[in-house]
């Protein structure tokens, strides 16, 4: 199935995302990745769209469902049986914007072999790398430009890496060229302040006959003003020179995720202990205890089923749900919510520093302008800068917002991160630079994940199991 002349601007979204692409389904699931705010999802509804005017059999599952009285987890599993219970067709169309958000092992295990089994054709978005794992064919979405990729993952991450180290090389030039032209301005400038001077000097020396100096004066203006155009032209070149090199500077590294390293804190003893510990639910009795000691460089890996309670033991060791026992904090945490709906509020990003860090550490007193200063400082680094600041929060995407807490978390230099699902919000870049700069964090870390390629990444020490 062939589809041509896909415009962004059809379906009302910005033009300079895509124009003109053109994509071909196949009879198996395929996969669509790119930056999170590439364009994916306007190209999956576009596609939409299209099936719907030409009378195709199509499933559209839109990457943010409507709001339900279930974890996120659960309601995404409702999803899943409503598209397996849909019946398709050969000639259908299935259209899914990250559909394995939140959903656990056991579930993913069974959504992968119904997309493995159905007739017709499927377009998944996706950056879950257990999916990726399993697709032949990869769509690229990124400035514009749709690449396709054969093979399956392995092409995929091979050609992927080699343009990354291309890209990084240009960085690299681009960054020497800027340096270069910046010592040619001043060499520029200096030079002309030097003939300024000597000019000015050496009229101080001359004995000219009072005949003679209107006739100097003039022809010295001219050869001043000869000399003065010459430089400004020399200056006006080198300028838009570093203009353009710091333009495409700024293009080759909005490729990069952007995710910051976070360093760790003081810790005491062990970053966390607990004992009895488990959260307390209403009309639901509970009968596991947990004692842990998580030492200052371990990792937990928490498992278990959508609707344990995985999120709700994570808040109940910051006091944020009822529990039972006891649990003791050994430093500063930095708490990273499964859900990112702290941004749908009114105000500003700048004006929500207080809020953000409130969230994120709750034991924490709010820091000074310092630490906001230091703040603002790693959201340009992530991309984030200038007029972005004045942003309301709920202008944000799911990915932006994730690198804005970990700004916060770089700030707050935490000795222990609690992560509920980190991974849900990035695109594949994105997701290999958090786990380079998880890897590189030296606290501790508890957290929880349902894609088991990116836990393993993160080679945690032992796994907590919790079950319902």
């Amino acid at each position: 199935m062939h589809f041509t002349n896909l415009n962004s601007i059809d379906v009302d979204a910005p033009a300079h995302l895509f124009s003109n692409l053109e994509i071909t389904l196949s009879c198996s699931a395929m996969a669509l990745t790119g930056p999170n705010g590439g364009g994916k999802s306007t190209l999956l509804k576009l596609i939409y769209h299209r099936c719907q005017q030409a009378g195709v059999d199509v499933v559209y599952g839109a990457q943010h469902p409507d709001p339900a009285a279930l974890s996120e987890g659960q309601n995404q599993i409702y999803r899943w049986l409503d598209w397996m219970e849909r019946g398709l067709t050969a000639n259908s169309v299935l259209l899914l914007d990250e559909p394995f958000r939140h959903l656990d092992m056991d579930f993913r295990s069974r959504a992968m072999d119904f997309l493995k089994q159905i007739q017709g054709y499927a377009l998944i978005v996706s950056h879950d790398l257990d999916f990726l794992g399993e697709v032949e064919t990869i769509y690229h979405l990124q400035s514009g430009v749709l690449q396709f990729y054969g093979g399956g993952y392995q092409t995929y991450a091979s050609v992927r890496k080699q343009q990354a180290e291309a890209r990084e090389k240009r960085i690299s030039s681009l960054q020497s060229t800027i340096q270069k032209v910046q010592k040619a301005g001043q060499k520029i400038q200096h030079r002309q302040e030097h003939r300024t001077r000597k000019a000015q000097k050496d009229n101080l020396k001359q004995n000219i006959p009072r005949s003679l100096i209107n006739k100097q004066k003039g022809r010295a203006q001219k050869t001043a003003a000869k000399l003065e155009k010459q430089t400004r032209r020399k200056a006006q070149a080198n300028d838009e020179r570093l203009n353009q090199t710091t333009d495409e500077l700024l293009s080759v590294q909005r490729d990069t995720g952007g995710i910051v390293h976070i360093p760790a804190g003081n810790v005491r003893k062990s970053a966390l202990d607990t004992v009895g510990f488990a959260p307390t639910f209403r009309g639901r009795q509970d009968s596991s205890n947990h004692s842990i000691s998580l030492g200052r460089t371990e990792r937990i890996w928490i498992q278990g089923p959508n609707g344990a309670g995985k999120s709700s033991f994570i808040r109940a060791i910051l006091g944020l749900h009822p529990f039972r026992g006891s649990a003791r904090l050994g430093g500063t945490v930095f708490y990273l919510s499964q859900s990112l709906n702290a941004f749908e509020r009114s105000g500003s990003l700048e004006s929500a520093f207080s809020d953000l860090w409130t969230l994120c550490c709750p034991a924490e007193p709010v820091p000074n302008q310092n630490i906001l200063s230091q703040w603002r400082t790693l959201l340009g680094y992530s991309g984030i800068r200038g007029d972005d600041f004045h942003r309301s929060l709920s202008s944000f995407s799911g990915g932006e917002r994730m690198r804005i807490l970990l700004c916060l978390a770089a700030v707050a230099e935490p000795a222990l991160l609690l992560l509920d699902e980190p991974e849900q919000n990035l695109d594949l870049v994105a997701r290999e630079e958090l786990l380079a700069s998880l890897n590189d964090y030296s606290g501790a870390i508890m957290f929880v994940s349902h894609d088991p390629i990116f836990a393993q990444s993160l080679n945690p020490d032992s796994i907590l199991e919790i079950r319902r």
